[in-house]
């Protein structure tokens, strides 16, 4: 003898599976579960739980180091090496005295002229002029 399932799949061309669950049991299905779990909550117990959320903290800006667009070997008049960094968009600098060791230099004017540390330094074509204090200004070419 054909088992009920097989029967309901001749007669109606269903699947075993949907013969199975008359139509509107997914909604019953779904209206037990949102009972039992306590799904369905009123606007002052949706207000409580919302009082007891931990407040989200934004998690603080990091700064971007600017990018290094030019970097420069001169030699100076006394016979010494320096080497400069110039870094995106123009507004700084870097002098390097060692590897370890550099001075940072911000641009004061748009006409390349860059100063930090007690340290000028200008920009005059391919070379620089330096100058410390009231020191007369060294050429190094580059």
């Amino acid at each position: 003898m054909p088992s009920w399932f097989s029967m309901r799949r001749m007669h109606t061309g269903l699947a075993p599976s949907a013969a199975a669950f008359p139509r509107g049991s997914a909604t019953l299905v779904m209206v037990v579960l949102v009972a039992c779990s306590g799904g369905l909550k009123s606007e002052d117990e949706q207000a409580e739980a919302a009082e007891f959320r931990p407040p989200i903290i934004a998690a603080p800006a990091r700064e971007v180091q600017p990018r290094v667009t030019e970097t420069h070997r001169y030699t100076c008049q006394n016979g010494g090496e320096v080497m400069i960094d110039f870094y995106q968009g123009g507004e700084e600098a870097s002098m390097r005295l060692s590897a370890a060791d550099s001075i940072r230099l911000q641009a004061t004017t748009e006409d390349g002229v860059f100063a930090g540390d007690g340290l000028t330094l200008t920009r005059a074509g391919l070379d620089i002029l330096l100058r410390r204090g009231t020191e007369p200004p060294r050429r190094c070419r580059g």
